[in-house]
């Protein structure tokens, strides 16, 4: 089909999904170049968006063994168990602190959800935390769903280029002033990880924007014409957006599930009390949840965090008037 002035494709069926994911998933490893990517992903270097290639690899090589390992899982555990312990005493109090004043205490759970997720996500990725300071996590929460949004959106110049100076929408000027949004308190923690990395001020673990200035530091030849400080903002963007909104949507679709069957949501309960019990917290060591783990299988199996993705650069060799052409199609994945 038509994408404005691409062609386009749909891909519906598992089995050819499966084929483009596997045997041919070089040809299929692109993303479309949008206008969200451009302004939003620093022209093109969030890894989720960035094009195939040397940079693609090295900062995805990056990521996997620095923060996605087993031995870096396993050392940044006591992250996560911290702060959800916090943020399930933090709630607790909420509700003990209103049910004063009325019967029933009503919790926005995908609010809160989104609040542990970034708080344990910008512990790991700066030292950060913004829990304890309401509207700045109120903000930091509506900005990183809005660049969420924003980065699925389909815009009117993507499909018909020539119509971007118009600005239909307003989605321009949306994306550039996101952009600046994010991009201001980014170099701010890059400015503060140098300024203490000079002064030899570290203390305790390193979380990962210390990480990532040694690496590039030390191996400055495995992205070269790429400004260190553009490189690192555009890891850290797509870290924290992509940890925050999926983790929250996912969860709460879990939970809105057992909700609505009480009988399983029972089966549940009576799990935890008798592999946990009340006298401690859940710990990511207690394996034995057969009924939960086959819950949040099925729930991500039957309720994706994005019902589409998109990849393009697939191209195809054309024979035209005695010269060979490459055109690309943009490529939709029906998850459904």
């Amino acid at each position: 089909m038509k994408w404005g002035v691409k062609q386009a494709l749909v891909v519906s069926n598992w089995e050819i999904a499966k084929e483009c994911f596997t045997t041919n998933d070089k040809a299929f490893a692109g993303r479309p170049k949008t206008m969200a990517v451009e302004l939003m992903g620093y022209n093109f270097l969030v890894i989720g968006f960035a094009p195939y290639g040397n940079y693609w690899r090295q900062s995805r090589k990056i990521v996997t063994i620095e923060l996605l390992s087993n031995r870096r899982l396993e050392k940044l555990k006591h992250v996560r168990e911290s702060e959800v312990k916090a943020s399930i005493q933090r709630l607790y109090k909420n509700c003990i602190s209103s049910s004063s004043s009325r019967k029933v205490v009503s919790v926005e759970m995908i609010h809160w959800l989104e609040g542990t997720a970034l708080d344990i996500i910008l512990r790991i990725i700066a030292g950060k935390r913004h829990t304890s300071q309401s509207e700045e996590a109120n903000d930091w929460q509506q900005q990183i769903t809005k660049i969420a949004a924003l980065f699925g959106q389909f815009v009117v110049s993507d499909a018909l280029p020539f119509l971007r100076r118009l600005d239909i929408g307003g989605y321009e000027r949306l994306m550039s002033k996101t952009a600046k949004y994010f991009d201001i308190i980014l170099q701010e923690w890059v400015d503060e990880h140098k300024m203490k990395r000079v002064s030899g001020e570290i203390k305790g673990d390193e979380d990962f924007i210390y990480v990532l200035l040694s690496l590039l530091d030390d191996n400055a030849e495995q992205l070269p014409d790429r400004d260190a400080d553009t490189v690192i903002k555009a890891i850290c963007l797509t870290l924290i957006v992509a940890a925050t909104d999926t983790t929250a949507v996912t969860l709460t679709w879990a939970i809105a599930l057992l909700l609505n069957n009480p009988d399983v949501l029972k089966k549940a309960q009576d799990e935890l009390d008798i592999q946990v019990g009340t006298e401690r917290q859940v710990n990511e060591s207690d394996e034995e949840f057969g009924l939960l783990a086959g819950h949040y299988q099925g729930n991500n199996a039957f309720i994706p965090c994005w019902t589409t993705f998109t990849t393009s650069r697939v191209y195809r060799r054309m024979h035209r008037k005695g010269e060979f052409d490459m055109l690309y199609y943009i490529v939709l994945f029906n998850v459904w």
